[in-house]
């Protein structure tokens, strides 16, 4: 598949997943416009919850940046 592709799939993807009222806000604290998600967990959290997700170390939960 053309890397290009792949790209615009994934930010489509992440579109989407913004989109939902759900995910509108950290499900940790219920800041508005969370930008981390984890991988581990399948939630969108903020800049701060990510921290303190990266903190408990990788063998409980993974995040990344969604920008």
């Amino acid at each position: 598949m053309d890397h290009t592709v792949s790209l615009h799939f994934q930010e489509l993807c992440f579109d989407h997943l913004l989109s939902l009222s759900s995910n509108q806000l950290c499900a940790d604290c219920r800041l508005q416009n969370p930008d981390w998600i984890s991988l581990s967990y399948g939630v969108i959290v903020c800049q701060r919850c990510s921290g303190v997700h990266r903190s408990l170390g990788v063998q409980y939960t993974r995040v990344r940046s969604i920008k």
